[in-house]
């Protein structure tokens, strides 16, 4: 059973300015509806905080992810329970069980807020107990997450003994609408897309690329390269064409790498297409366009020909 004793304002500034802001519309709440707060005594206000990600792990395990603070408007101790709901573009829906209970309940004092912590949030968006609609719950706890688009989290409150509800039905006790967007891909820096790049005796050449904001820091990039075959394809559509073994290929864990002398040779007036794929090995966060960059290409000129242009 929680209780109010686990509301202190004063642990940090985030929270207590968000309980000032809550306060201000309970008591809107309050004065404008007086007859409706009498037959739904609990009030439920919700706030999600960026960044706003695709996995709903993130949401219902970090603290102060997702808060909550539920007032008891009436006279008297109300013993209750949640259920959530979180719903979006698309038709994607997933609510809880409408058979389900929290394990313990929440004992809201009359008029004293109660914050809701990381484990009864975690309790009222159990897992085992949610019905998805529009997404498959592999998908959404193992595979990509929720699809980019604007999401909103409801909370309802429930008597933990007679299962009436307590608090009232959406758009009320539902949080500020979040769009949900995936991390970007790398842009790569080197060589400059286009670039000639005079060859020279050890060849190197060092190819870097941004690293998006969201990023893993453990993040893996896989840096392929092809040569591209005079007349034979358009640079661009090099990568989704080229055949295997690719001419070279390499996962490093940094957003550069060297290619230097021990790397293959590459010809003297030959055109390149490089291209970087990010990837996190922990499978939490999901990238735009699987996490490929944008293609650039490269002509190793030989010396000769710069010289010539110089005359």
């Amino acid at each position: 059973m929680f209780t109010n004793s686990e509301f202190n304002p004063a642990k940090s500034g985030k929270r207590k300015v968000f309980l000032v802001m809550q306060m201000i519309i309970i008591i809107n709440i309050l004065i404008f509806s007086p007859a409706r707060s009498q037959t739904y005594p609990v009030t439920i206000s919700i706030a999600v905080t960026p960044p706003y990600t695709s996995r709903i792990n993130d949401y219902t395990s970090q603290p102060n992810k997702i808060m909550v603070m539920l007032i008891n408007t009436s006279g008297s101790d109300k013993e209750i329970f949640l259920r959530g709901k979180f719903f979006g573009e698309g038709g994607i829906k997933v609510e809880t069980s409408p058979s389900y209970k929290m394990p313990e309940s929440i004992v809201l004092h009359p008029g004293r807020p109660y914050l809701m912590n990381r484990q009864n949030i975690g309790d009222a968006f159990d897992a085992n107990h949610l019905i998805f609609q529009g997404i498959t719950k592999n998908e959404l706890l193992y595979g990509p997450g929720l699809p980019e688009g604007d999401y909103t989290i409801c909370l309802k409150a429930f008597d933990y003994n007679t299962l009436q509800p307590l608090s009232q039905e959406d758009p009320l006790g539902c949080s500020n609408k979040f769009t949900v967007t995936n991390v970007e891909p790398p842009v790569i820096l080197l060589p400059v897309c286009g670039e000639e790049i005079l060859a020279a005796t050890p060849q190197a050449i060092n190819f870097t690329w941004t690293r998006p904001p969201g990023t893993p820091v453990n993040a893996q990039y896989n840096l392929k390269i092809i040569q591209v075959l005079p007349g034979t394809r358009i640079p661009d559509n090099a990568i989704q064409t080229a055949n295997t073994p690719l001419f070279f290929e390499k996962i490093v864990n940094i957003n550069s790498y060297l290619f230097g002398p021990t790397d293959p040779q590459l010809e003297p007036g030959s055109r390149y297409v490089c291209v970087v794929t990010v990837s996190d090995p922990s499978s939490q966060v999901t990238f735009q366009n699987h996490g490929m960059s944008a293609s650039c290409s490269f002509t190793w000129v030989k010396e000769l020909l710069k010289e010539d242009k110089k005359e």
